[in-house]
């Protein structure tokens, strides 16, 4: 069940596959996604129906960044859709969400809110606010991480562009600890709520893809089962 909720569920499964750069998060989450057809990537806020909330979400944004005198001439267009998305789609949910549902995401709500874009001082009431809603609505997190060689590797190796890609290792390490650090006060934070989500910790440095996907697959029964995968789990997942 949903956290929090004491009956039977009312809302879609929740659950996030969240990790650094060169974790596999990609790999893991498309394997996922071929191997249980029924789930669900994370919503667009596109779709005609759900226009009307998210110009509605816009312009509530926009207040509170006025208020906040936090709009300014240097304020993007994605910190404008990142908040508006993070703030609009749990009302999405509620309306069109149904307990049978499961929706993994993938750059989901915690890795959103751990962007640099979104960790000003001027933001934090935001901020705060907006991670106790999905604290108390994700019922798994699934965190990736690896060895810095082992992720330095991944990313000097892919084809696609990232910024860590062909740099000097000592700076790209430092800018892996940096994020890291981001990561793992979003995961205290959720590990210390009372009705956060359960955190399962994969290194896949040693587990293979085909191994973390056994483990969330396994995460997903559990939770659909009415568990919470607690220690079993992350202790089955390398993590602490």
């Amino acid at each position: 069940m949903v956290s929090g909720e004491t009956g039977p569920r009312t809302r879609p499964l929740l659950v996030e596959v969240m990790g650094l750069a060169g974790s596999g998060k990609s790999t893991v989450f498309e394997e996922l996604l071929r191997r249980r057809p029924e789930i669900e990537p994370r919503p667009a806020l596109t779709r005609l129906n759900r226009i009307p909330i998210s110009a509605w979400t816009l312009a509530s944004v926009l207040a509170y960044l006025v208020r906040a005198r936090a709009l300014t001439h240097r304020t993007a267009a994605q910190e404008l859709r990142l908040m508006t998305y993070l703030q609009a789609l749990p009302r999405v949910l509620d309306r069109e969400g149904g307990p049978e549902r499961t929706i993994v995401f993938d750059q989901g709500p915690v890795y959103l809110l751990a962007r640099p874009r979104l960790q000003g001082e001027r933001l934090r009431p935001w901020w705060n606010r907006t991670f106790e809603v999905w604290a108390g609505r994700l019922d798994a997190v699934v965190s990736l991480d690896a060895p810095d060689d082992v992720l330095l590797e991944r990313i000097d190796a892919r084809d696609k562009w990232h910024a860590l890609k062909g740099r000097d290792r000592e700076p790209a390490q430092e800018a892996l600890t940096r994020t890291r650090a981001v990561y793992e006060d979003a995961l205290a934070r959720l590990a210390s709520h009372a009705d956060g989500p359960t955190v399962v910790r994969f290194d896949t440095g040693r587990e293979t893809a085909g191994d973390v996907v056994d483990g969330i697959v396994a995460l997903l029964e559990r939770l659909r089962a009415g568990g919470r995968a607690g220690d079993a789990a992350a202790s089955r997942a390398g993590g602490g």
